[in-house]
């Protein structure tokens, strides 16, 4: 956590983590304030030797079954892809590892707007009162991670990492798209 407002620190996505421990309930003095739990992650760092990899995840709402007791399946897809490479910048001294993940999911989600929408957004119309427009928007949402980390080691016992972990996230509802960025 961020010692100055108790935030969490973002995480690095699933396949730039090393290892990862998790603590609840009797909590050392070392974290202070905090009482609930504690996540500590380690991401994966470079080697002496050049390596990578690449992975991907594919699933589509053409897979997924109906809900029970539902008339209509509802409409889910995703796509992960994911690459990684680290190695010696400098053997023994200076490594690095970058890492990317793209996470692209397609959703439909209930929406509940002012009346005066109806017609202008597709697949909303008024409920039984004629008091709001209800109905379901399918959203597109497109979560680009890095994370980029160096190791210099000047001995035994001292290590310098610097870490970048950077992520963009793009979200279209009904073709008509916003950005943000986190």
């Amino acid at each position: 956590n961020d010692t100055y407002n108790n935030l969490n620190l973002p995480m690095p996505f699933p396949d730039a983590l090393q290892e990862f421990k998790v603590e609840t309930s009797a909590l050392t003095a070392q974290y202070g304030r905090l009482s609930s739990g504690v996540v500590n992650a380690v991401t994966r760092s470079g080697t002496n030797r050049t390596q990578g990899r690449v992975s991907g995840y594919f699933q589509d709402d053409a897979l997924n079954s109906k809900l029970w007791r539902a008339t209509t399946k509802n409409p889910f897809g995703q796509q992960r892809t994911n690459a990684q490479v680290g190695g010696p910048i400098v053997r023994d001294r200076l490594l690095y590892f970058v890492g990317y993940e793209r996470n692209q999911s397609l959703t439909n989600v209930p929406v509940s707007i002012s009346p005066i929408f109806v017609g202008v957004v597709p697949d909303v119309s008024l409920n039984a009162a004629g008091t709001q427009a209800v109905g379901t928007v399918e959203q597109d949402t497109a979560i680009h991670s890095i994370m980029a980390k160096v190791d210099y080691r000047r001995g035994a016992a001292h290590t310098v990492t610097p870490r970048l972990i950077v992520r963009k996230f793009n979200q279209a509802a009904n073709g008509s798209a916003t950005a943000t960025n986190v």
